[in-house]
């Protein structure tokens, strides 16, 4: 019984619509393409790479022969070479001189003593402490001509006295003045009676001083008489500097050797240089192509080595013009040059005209433009 295998397979652009994934080893044909691709279980179709047997590897084409070597004249022999001569004996290195013996080290000489430092001067006794009357004070207030009131100093150590004038600053706008009539330095209770104002309301932070002017303060006490510095003791003498020793004498210089002769130079071989192989003949100069055709005028007039005569392409010695075609509309000072004529085409062939401006016409050409 025969078996049919048959593949899947389709037109690329079926492939490509319905983008199957191919089981591992499934083989699919492009029917309108004849390519294939074979699955791996987890690719689609579009993603797929094409797959296929490679082909067998065309025949190596056959290796021109190669063009036969001239051959190379003979080398000439080269000469022996000559004998080295025998090298000269040393001579001998004379005694090396002894050294001098070194001179002994002089002793160090003995440090000086230093002298004892001297006493400091006792501390002069200190000036009295002068009145004091600037403090902060707390305490409510309310400002006024008259009436008593009390703070509490910050510093304990003011020195206010009943029957002193006193302000009590809140700022440099409200102001209470008064006189003291009571001062507590244990507790800092300041009483006071009031005798005129700055400002008005009531407050309970003040800066308390004399109303008079502060006395002048007590003088500084002398500061005590500096001790002496005691003396430095003298510097030791320094001992003296031993002898150095004599250098001793150098040895002499041993003489140096003789310089062998040297060996005379062997001959150089006399062979002859092998004959130069002859050239080979130089391949016969093709033949030149044809010239191209001029690309303007300007090409063609440079390529012209004379324009005189009666030849096909002569521009000075008036050729015979016939069977030319030129359209146009005359404008004066355009086409026509200081002569003023142009040649025209009529009935009975090509003459010299002087057309009046405006003029339309279908044949001419512009002469002494």
């Amino acid at each position: 019984m025969s078996v049919t295998i048959k593949l899947r397979r389709g037109t690329e652009n079926e492939w490509f619509i319905n983008n199957p994934t191919l089981a591992a080893g499934e083989v699919g044909i492009e029917t309108d393409t004849q390519k294939i691709k074979v699955g791996n279980g987890s690719t689609a179709w579009n993603s797929l790479g094409y797959g296929g047997l490679q082909g067998l590897q065309g025949i190596q084409g056959t290796q021109g022969g190669t063009g036969a070597q001239g051959t190379t004249g003979t080398q000439g022999a080269t000469g022996s070479q000559g004998d080295t001569g025998t090298q000269g004996t040393q001579g001998m290195q004379g005694l090396q001189g002894m050294q001098g013996l070194q001179g002994t080290q002089g002793p160090q000489g003995t440090q000086g003593t230093t002298g004892a430092q001297g006493t400091t001067g006792t501390q002069g006794i200190g000036g009295a402490d002068g009145d004091k009357y600037t403090t902060a004070a707390t305490g409510s207030v309310t400002l006024a001509n008259s009436g008593t009131g009390s703070v509490t100093v910050s510093d304990l150590n003011v020195d206010y006295t009943v029957g002193q004038d006193i302000t009590l600053a809140y700022d440099v706008s409200n102001i209470q003045y008064a006189t003291v009539s009571a001062y507590n330095s244990g507790t800092g209770v300041l009483d006071f009676v009031k005798t005129k104002h700055i400002g008005s309301g009531a407050y309970s932070a003040w800066s308390v001083n004399l109303a008079g002017a502060v006395g002048i303060a007590g003088a500084q006490g002398t500061t005590g008489a500096q001790g002496e510095t005691g003396a430095t003791g003298a510097q030791g003498t320094t001992g003296t500097q031993g002898e150095t020793g004599t250098q001793g004498a150098t040895g002499t210089q041993g003489t140096t050797g003789a310089q062998g002769t040297t060996g005379a130079q062997g001959t150089t071989g006399a062979g002859t240089q092998g004959a130069t192989g002859t050239q080979g003949t130089t391949g016969a100069q093709g033949t030149t192509g044809a010239t191209g055709s001029y690309g303007n005028s300007a090409a063609l007039a440079a390529a012209i080595s004379d324009e005189t005569g009666t030849g096909v392409v002569v521009f000075g010695t008036g050729p015979t013009i016939s069977n030319i075609t030129l359209t146009g509309t005359l404008t004066a000072g355009a086409a026509v040059g200081t002569s003023g004529q142009v040649l025209v085409s009529t009935g009975s062939g090509i003459q010299w005209s002087t057309p009046a401006a405006g003029a339309a016409f279908s044949e001419f050409m512009l002469i002494g433009a």
